[in-house]
């Protein structure tokens, strides 16, 4: 799944992977504010869930995952910018992610 969506974004820019992100992650939390914390946390409340939470597939799907996602992404500053990228071990490739000028305030950005 991973390799599919990043196949399906190579071309998306850094501002609408942005809005993206933003925009899903608010459906997400809209979604998960529909359950109590009974149904979020109790076990056995939905049968799909076997002997897990629902709860806890939210977090795997939300904070977990931005974690994982967040220790991925390294950064470099030089001279007056900052480059967002990520690398690829087994491809043996750098992708650049987003160049920011530094007097930028990037970090609303990121």
């Amino acid at each position: 799944m991973n390799v599919a969506f990043w196949e399906k974004h190579q071309n998306t820019s850094y501002t609408d992977a942005e809005t993206m992100l933003k925009k899903t992650h608010k459906e997400v939390m809209a979604l998960i504010e529909t359950f109590s914390n009974e149904a979020l946390f109790a076990k056995g409340v939905f049968d799909w869930t076997g002997t897990t939470t629902l709860g806890s597939y939210c977090v795997s799907a939300t904070s977990s995952h931005y974690n994982w996602a967040f220790k991925d992404i390294k950064k470099v500053f030089y001279k007056n910018y900052l480059a967002l990228y990520s690398i690829d071990d087994k491809e043996k490739i750098v992708h650049i992610l987003h160049i920011f000028y530094a007097k930028r305030d990037y970090a609303k950005s990121v």
